[in-house]
């Protein structure tokens, strides 16, 4: 379900289809999908989205929102220009 969701919204309109989130995920999004979510961050310079995790949507805020600022981290800096 997820897969699908993302393939199907994410990639016709990220922004309208998602929810903002709030401190300390501030400035990513979330995508629902069933008992699933998806948070992703929209680099609208790159006219990218980064898919940084998929879980449950009981334990995906509380658990696992050191990994999305991780993940979040990497890729920004993968992306940053070198000098």
């Amino acid at each position: 379900m997820a897969k699908k969701a993302i393939t199907k919204k994410l990639t016709a309109d990220p922004e309208q289809y998602g929810t903002r989130l709030h401190s300390p995920l501030h400035g990513l999004f979330k995508l629902k999908s069933s008992h699933m979510r998806v948070a992703y961050h929209i680099e609208k310079d790159l006219r990218e989205v980064w898919v940084l995790v998929i879980g449950d949507r009981r334990t995906i805020w509380k658990d696992r929102q050191g990994e999305i600022l991780d993940r979040l981290k990497k890729e920004k800096a993968k992306r940053a220009p070198t000098r």
